[in-house]
């Protein structure tokens, strides 16, 4: 689990430069770490406007987030990106606090050595 906030422009799947340092660690950290085999990069909404646009929109951050791994030298096949929108909550969207936190990536170990 990444810990910290991967920070986007406001609906939109453009990384902010602020979280550069954060995925450049976590490049690092696959590199060094080649029995990690596959790892699925998802993507979470809060429930705020539609479920497809939230689909989307989480797809596309997840996909960024490959995308800049990859260039940061991963290998593709090693990182899946797949967005859940809304479908996963980790805490009630009744409050802002809330939906904040619904509002995460979350990097996921599927296959190690």
């Amino acid at each position: 689990h990444i810990k910290k906030q991967v920070h986007f422009a406001n609906n939109s799947h453009e990384i902010k430069s602020e979280s550069f340092g954060m995925l450049d660690e976590i490049a690092d950290l696959l590199i060094v770490h080649p029995e990690i085999k596959r790892v699925e990069i998802q993507g979470h909404t809060d429930n705020r406007g539609t479920r497809d646009y939230n689909l989307d929109l989480s797809d596309r951050r997840a996909a960024s987030i490959r995308q800049y791994l990859i260039n940061s030298g991963v290998e593709s096949s090693r990182l899946d990106a797949k967005g859940y929108g809304p479908d996963k909550p980790i805490a009630p969207n009744i409050t802002g606090q809330g939906r904040a936190r619904n509002r995460r990536v979350e990097l996921h170990i599927l296959e190690q050595e």
